[in-house]
């Protein structure tokens, strides 16, 4: 991945992403679906890693109840 010129990795990449006013997603491994994050809080800490993820969705938007590293 490319930021400003410079390679950076996913988590740095989707960091600054978010400091500049992005929302939280999270993509899912089966149907590549995406799912805006209703409480980003959340999965502080995780952005740019693979992730499972558990909560409710509703249309496209998840709420996130657990977070667990892969």
């Amino acid at each position: 991945m490319r930021s400003q010129g410079r390679e950076c990795g996913a988590a740095d990449c989707t960091k600054k992403c978010l400091e500049k006013g992005a929302k939280m997603v999270v993509v899912t491994d089966g149907d590549q679906k995406i799912l805006a994050v209703e409480n980003p809080d959340a999965l502080k800490g995780h952005e740019g890693h693979h992730v499972a993820v558990s909560g409710h969705v509703s249309g496209e938007n998840i709420h996130v109840m657990s977070v667990k590293m892969l």
